[in-house]
């Protein structure tokens, strides 16, 4: 595969867009996950098995988020090119799957379920397959991750998989509320809208800055 032929640069520029909304998912799902580790006892009797083992979900609202933010790290230096960006994507990604999984089963154990964990998990593997599937050496010939920096995703190409990530994040911000209602609501209050203020600007100013910046990029081709 030609490391400078469109199919190098497409490849590259999904798996950083990948790796920008399986980063997003584990920042939010660690932080979002703080209610019931601190609060379990406010949710009512679905959540009561939960009390006894909060310090197990406070220890991976901690290392869950801190590995996510590992993990914007990593998704800078895959935009930037910069050397071991794919060596620390595959740390970020393997360490927050364990976290996952250990919360995942946890919750199944516990409450018979682990909604919305699940939807990360799936994420954060389908995304750590797609770079070991990048390491196969014809396709790594192209792809590599590791040239330097600048040399990832071509002219205007760090523009383009920023403005395309931030969109893609802030459309998923405004809408985590409604997606995750079902998993969210006790007592006909839906907790996943509780900091509904707070996901509106967050999630709407990434995707005016998302859109901007790709308008941006538009007028200047």
């Amino acid at each position: 595969m030609n490391p400078n032929g469109g199919g190098a640069k497409f490849l590259r520029v999904v798996g950083i867009i990948l790796m920008s909304l399986a980063t997003l998912f584990n920042l939010m799902g660690g932080i979002g996950s703080s209610c019931i580790a601190f609060f379990a006892e406010k949710f009512g009797p679905d959540f009561a098995a939960i009390i006894p083992y909060k310090w197990l979900y406070q220890l991976l609202v901690v290392l869950t988020t801190a590995a996510a933010v590992y993990g914007i790290y990593a998704t800078v230096g895959l935009i930037k090119g910069t050397r071991r960006s794919y060596r620390d994507t595959l740390i970020a990604l393997l360490t927050v799957l364990v976290f996952t999984v250990i919360q995942v089963v946890a919750s199944r154990s516990l409450r018979g379920k682990s909604q919305p964990n699940d939807m990360r998990l799936y994420i954060t593997v389908f995304t750590l397959l797609v770079f070991l599937v990048f390491r196969i050496p014809k396709i790594w010939q192209g792809v590599n991750f590791d040239k330097g920096a600048g040399k990832n995703t071509g002219k205007g190409g760090g523009g383009l998989v920023i403005g395309i990530s931030l969109a893609l994040g802030g459309l998923f911000t405004l809408l985590a509320p409604v997606m995750f209602a079902g998993t969210h609501t006790f007592g006909g209050i839906n907790y996943a809208d509780v900091w509904h203020w707070q996901f509106m600007l967050v999630g709407g100013g990434m995707l005016a800055a998302g859109l901007a910046a790709l308008g941006w990029l538009g007028l200047r081709a």
